[in-house]
């Protein structure tokens, strides 16, 4: 295939078909980020649509995070995005993916609101990540198979409204968009590596 130069875009031309491609073009140097940068977190999800990055929740050793934030790559700036509608609770581990212009959000874990620090509960995982081992770990989460989309052009949060039957609640699990499908797939339940 032929890739013919403009300045600014490129358009790929592969069987008969043109494919517009941004000519981006970063280095380790040029990545100084400004805006309302996030603070560090683990098991946070990030999606990518065009130019804009989204970063939903994550957890550190002490808290879960619901936050949505946005990184406009070209410009490197942050910005923490207040949604309406029905947000999500805070979750980890979960997937978030693009669909059109929305996200789609499913499982993770979620925090109990009245729990504290790890109650004893039996669908509860207790565990630090496999990355935090020998970490103080301050919380857990109960495994989750809800769905919630946001419309990325108003920051309007929903509950998804699917039908047949969900998937087994579950969290650290991978997921994608197919056509209009999304597609679960792994992960761990309440009993680890089930």
């Amino acid at each position: 295939y032929e890739i013919p130069r403009v300045t600014g875009v490129q358009t790929c031309a592969f069987r008969s078909h043109e494919h517009p491609v941004r000519n981006l073009v970063l280095s380790v140097c040029d990545l100084k980020q400004h805006g309302d940068t996030p603070s560090a977190r683990c098991g946070a999800q990030t999606v990518t649509m065009a130019t804009r990055m989204y970063l939903h929740g994550g957890c550190d050793e002490k808290q879960v995070f619901g936050d949505l934030h946005l990184l406009e790559i070209e410009q490197m700036k942050w910005t923490e995005l207040q949604g309406e509608g029905r947000p999500p609770p805070p979750r980890w581990g979960h997937t978030i993916e693009g669909y059109d212009t929305d996200l789609v959000l499913f499982g993770g874990l979620t925090p109990e609101e009245d729990q504290g620090l790890l109650p004893d509960a039996t669908t509860r995982v207790s565990s630090a990540p496999p990355f935090a081992a020998g970490l103080a770990w301050g919380h857990g989460g109960e495994p989750s198979n809800s769905t919630y989309t946001l419309q990325t052009q108003n920051l309007t949060w929903q509950a998804a409204n699917c039908v047949g039957t969900p998937p087994s609640p579950r969290f650290y699990h991978s997921a994608c968009v197919s056509n209009d499908l999304y597609v679960v797939f792994g992960g761990c339940g309440a009993e680890i590596g089930r």
